[in-house]
């Protein structure tokens, strides 16, 4: 029964971090098209905003990998991000 309780309470916390992340992106992508910064590039706001959440996600994988590396911190989980339109 805990282990159920458990799996429920770590399917709600990355159902919620979806749910955060997909406002993220929608926020992301309206900054950029506010601020026209895809001007630039002549990228559309999504492939930017896509690119910048990229990012951030290998960046914390690399930092992941460094704590892994020199023995602090505890052993995260890596997300994978499902990047779409």
């Amino acid at each position: 029964m805990q282990n159920t309780t458990k799996l429920l309470r770590n399917f709600h916390n990355k159902k919620q971090e979806v749910s955060e992340m997909t406002d993220f992106k929608k926020e992301l992508k309206q900054i950029i098209n506010r601020y026209s910064v895809e001007t630039g590039s002549n990228t559309p706001d999504f492939i930017l905003s896509q690119y910048l959440v990229s990012c951030l996600f290998a960046y914390n994988v690399a930092i992941k990998q460094r704590e892994k590396w020199y023995g602090q911190g505890k052993k995260s989980e890596v997300s994978n991000v499902k990047i779409d339109r």
